[in-house]
């Protein structure tokens, strides 16, 4: 019986290996005390280390220095009490530290594992480098701080609705001209703002065709005043403005 088992534990631990060597992300296995048990080829070439190179060290080795003492306490308590979790997914900048001491940012899993070769509990970690993807997100996001400057700063008044014309945006000058602000327009019909129906069909025919450029009208603030005006409508990605 007891031979038996053995070899149970023996068929599971190398079912255990077969999965963490045949991940395609980084995937590494800790003990209690943050000491690395096992690594997969994508993880030592991630962090620039050779096989088997990583075996025996701390944990702490990947983390960059000035993390380490919070990374200490984080490893304890997941130990302690944590679920599988993920880490980095949102815009909180994990990084990871390579053999060269460059840095990467970083996504990482983690999740408990039953203990492996006879040890106590350990911890398995999925690290991916998406260095790339933080530099997208934060292009993207100079990029739209730029256009809604720009957009801010417009002398025209402008709004933008999404494409089930939902308004997610209006410019000051908008504000200005309508005396209307962006939460007061949701749920509200375009159509209050025109003083012909006949001109707005007119207008909303043309613009589900295409862009439409100054289309002469008249329109009404809030207050009821009426202002003559030039409307255009162009079609943004995924918005409809």
């Amino acid at each position: 019986a007891l031979e038996s088992q053995q070899s149970a534990l023996r068929a599971t631990e190398a079912w255990y290996r077969g999965i963490i060597e045949a991940a395609p992300d980084g995937m590494l296995v800790v003990d209690a005390e943050g000491q690395i048990l096992r690594t997969n080829r994508q993880l030592d070439q991630l962090f620039g280390y050779s096989a088997g190179e990583l075996l025996g060290e701390s944990i702490d080795r990947l983390v960059p220095l000035a993390s380490r003492g919070r990374h200490v306490a984080l490893r304890k308590g997941f130990m302690a009490h944590g679920d599988t979790r993920q880490m980095g997914a949102n815009l909180d900048d994990l990084q990871g530290v390579r053999k060269d001491s460059s840095l990467f940012s970083a996504e990482i899993s983690l999740s408990h594992l039953p203990s492996l070769e006879g040890g106590g509990a350990c911890v398995c970690a999925s690290v991916r480098d998406v260095s790339e993807r933080r530099h997208l997100q934060a292009a993207l996001k100079a990029s739209e701080a730029q256009l809604r400057a720009v957009l801010d700063s417009s002398p025209v008044a402008m709004v933008i609705r999404d494409v089930d014309g939902r308004p997610t945006y209006c410019n000051p000058q908008f504000d200005s001209l309508f005396g209307t602000r962006l939460a007061e327009l949701e749920g509200t019909d375009p159509g209050q703002f025109w003083v012909d129906p006949a001109a707005h069909q007119r207008f909303l025919a043309a613009a589900s065709q295409g862009p439409v450029l100054n289309f002469e009208t008249t329109l009404q603030r809030a207050a009821g005043e009426r202002v003559d005006v030039l409307v255009s409508s162009v079609t943004m990605p995924g918005e409809r403005g």
